[in-house]
């Protein structure tokens, strides 16, 4: 997609029907004139039937798509018995200028695809030409667009899992382009270009604005890309697009998979208040989406490293709740065991001092698991971190070990009533599984319990402080 024009003062591409940009607030100029070929287009030749054969090889079963060149047809390849997906772009109906931008996209994708082999990339087949079209055979994948996907999704959002599961795929065919000899560079990452078989079995398709990075080259050519989805380098005046260019669109689509909104509608309404994204996946997305290029994230590679870190922490936060808990709470009745039992008697003397040194302990585990935890948020992080970012991330550090070491007090204090239970003469054993078995159920509706209640307290605050203020104002952290 070719935007209408681009703002002189900060770059942002724009639609046709905008007056002013809406991330500077400046004017726009109306966008300049197209040039036309002098001599009118032939007219537009109807599109190919179901069960027409072309090049007595490949028979059209059904139009599966169109854009603004031509048609995407479903077809039978009766050489090889297989499914193809057959690109036409009918060249008798461009214009001049048409014409100029379909034969750059022609000749980038079947210069581009063939060279390329990744398990996220169509493989090109081949590729002919006749009087008035050109064809480009490829493989056909059955599925939709993301975009077609997100139109259909539950309240116009995708799951946090399926937007990371896609992130992290993303980031694994970008990070293969990125890595070539020159580097390709996508420039034009949006849900429509993406098409999903499954959840997260996606392909990266339309390669017509992709194009071969050169170092020497002081600037792009043209000005190609999505409004909303382009990166500022990619507008005529501004510079050169680099690998790093990519990350600005791949920012832009996950936070239209989480949030259900354009950039555009994000940079002047705001991040939807019921939108749920976790503190660190937003901070990622603000410094993928940086102005400056070199801000940017280096590769791919770490974007990938800091979804996947993501991913493990939130949606594997249940199973760390059960995993530490475990471990602990065996630690804590072992020790329990080893000393009441075995040098102790049930009341003892030395009880506060078992308490003092389970104290200590609990401290050190709080300690230590911060400290991970502060090490592994700065890690992704390419910017310096604010003050309130510091304060938040050891605010969530404090809180996974917190909730444990409180459990396990619980238990501290109920395992110590149980020589209470020997006065109702119940059995050591039988009081020992009940014990287990009660604590372990008010443990699991802590864990369980605690995290639910402060994330939904938390939401309907969002939400009443936005009913109650004026609209959000942009979130200019997230679109430049």
């Amino acid at each position: 997609m070719i935007p209408s024009s681009f703002c002189d003062t900060c770059g942002a591409a724009l639609t046709t029907a905008v007056t002013t940009c809406p991330v500077c607030g400046q004017a726009a100029q109306a966008p300049p004139r197209a040039y036309f070929a002098q001599t009118m287009p032939k007219p537009n030749k109807p599109p190919m039937h179901r069960h027409s054969v072309l090049m007595q090889r490949y028979r059209i079963l059904e139009k599966i798509g169109e854009g603004g060149f031509g048609h995407v047809y479903k077809a039978l390849d009766k050489k090889n018995n297989m499914i193809v997906a057959i690109k036409q772009i009918n060249v008798a109906a461009l214009s001049m200028q048409e014409m100029i931008d379909a034969t750059d996209a022609y000749n980038r994708e079947i210069t581009l695809l063939p060279k390329l082999q990744h398990r996220r990339l169509p493989r090109l087949y081949g590729y002919f030409t006749d009087e008035d079209h050109w064809y480009i055979i490829m493989q056909y994948i059955d599925g939709e667009t993301l975009e077609e996907t997100l139109a259909k999704a539950d309240g116009g959002r995708l799951p946090l899992q399926q937007v990371l599961d896609i992130g992290i795929e993303l980031c694994d065919v970008l990070g293969y382009l990125h890595a070539q000899q020159p580097s390709v560079i996508y420039r034009d990452i949006k849900p429509s270009n993406i098409m999903v078989k499954s959840k997260s079995d996606i392909y990266l398709i339309d390669f017509g604005t992709a194009r071969r990075y050169r170092v020497d080259q002081s600037r792009d050519t043209g000005s190609l890309g999505s409004p909303g989805y382009a990166a500022p380098e990619q507008y005529g005046k501004k510079a050169q697009t680099i690998p790093r260019t990519d990350m600005y669109g791949l920012g832009a689509t996950l936070q239209t998979l989480l949030t259900g909104k354009e950039p555009l509608e994000i940079a002047t309404g705001g991040i939807p208040p019921d939108c749920d994204i976790p503190t660190e996946l937003q901070r990622l997305i603000r410094h993928m989406m940086s102005k400056d290029v070199y801000k940017r994230p280096q590769n791919m590679q770490i974007v990938q490293q800091a979804l996947t870190y993501t991913k493990k922490r939130h949606l594997g936060k249940a199973r760390w709740f059960v995993s530490s808990f475990t471990w602990l709470a065996t630690l804590w009745i072992f020790f329990m065991f080893l000393i009441g039992n075995a040098f102790l008697p049930p009341v003892s003397p030395y009880t506060l001092s078992i308490w003092s040194f389970y104290f200590v302990i609990a401290a050190g585990i709080i300690v230590i698991m911060s400290i991970h935890h502060f090490y592994k948020e700065k890690r992704i992080t390419v910017d310096k971190l604010t003050i309130k970012e510091i304060r938040q991330i050891v605010n969530e550090g404090l809180s996974r070990p917190l909730y444990s070491v409180f459990g396990l007090l619980i238990i501290g204090c109920t395992y110590s009533l149980i020589p209470l239970l020997f006065r109702f003469q119940i059995p050591y054993m039988v009081a020992l599984v009940g014990f287990f078995v009660v604590t372990s159920g008010v443990m699991f509706a802590i864990l369980k319990g605690l995290p639910r209640l402060f994330k939904w307290l938390k939401q309907k605050r969002v939400i009443r402080q936005a009913q109650q203020s004026t609209p959000i104002p942009p979130l200019k952290q997230y679109m430049h």
